[in-house]
Formats: C-alpha cells, sequence, structure tokens
C-alpha cells in the first residue's frame, strides 16, 4: 500500500510486484507541443510533460524514507 500510494500521488504507476522488488511507472504523453522530445522522429516522438522524471525519482526517495521510518512497514517485510 505504501509504493502504490506515494506512486498514484505522483502521478505515476506501480505495475508490478516481484516479491521484494516493484516495477513503478510514468507515462509519456504523444507530443503535441514544446516540451521535452524522446525519439528521432517527429511522428514517433514521445514528451515528458510535467517533470514526469522528478515526480518519479522524487516518489522513489519517499517510498524509501517511508519504508526506512516507519517500523511496522519494515518489520511486516522482513517476516
Amino acid at each position: 500500500a505504501v509504493v502504490h500510494s506515494i506512486c498514484h500521488s505522483y502521478g505515476g504507476s506501480a505495475n508490478k510486484n516481484v516479491g521484494d522488488a516493484f516495477l513503478v511507472s510514468w507515462l509519456l504523453e504523444d507530443d503535441s507541443g514544446g516540451n521535452v522530445r524522446f525519439g528521432s522522429r517527429s511522428s514517433q516522438a514521445l514528451i515528458a510533460k510535467h517533470n514526469q522524471a522528478d515526480k518519479a525519482l522524487l516518489s522513489v526517495v519517499k517510498i524509501c524514507i517511508a519504508l526506512y521510518y516507519d517500523d511496522y512497514y519494515v518489520q511486516t517485510m522482513s517476516d
């Protein structure tokens, strides 16, 4: 619940849980303006809207902090 809620609060999605690891992701939108572009062709370019990389990094940091400081989650995961 910690990973999912923090990831979702920053616009991401926790896609896969493989025991002690999660896959979290953020969508890139189709090219529709002057945002950062990824890809070589304009028809296939993706853009990062609203600082997606910053949101991803911040959510991972907040997840680590929440798991480190909350003994309940740390004890539950180690059992």
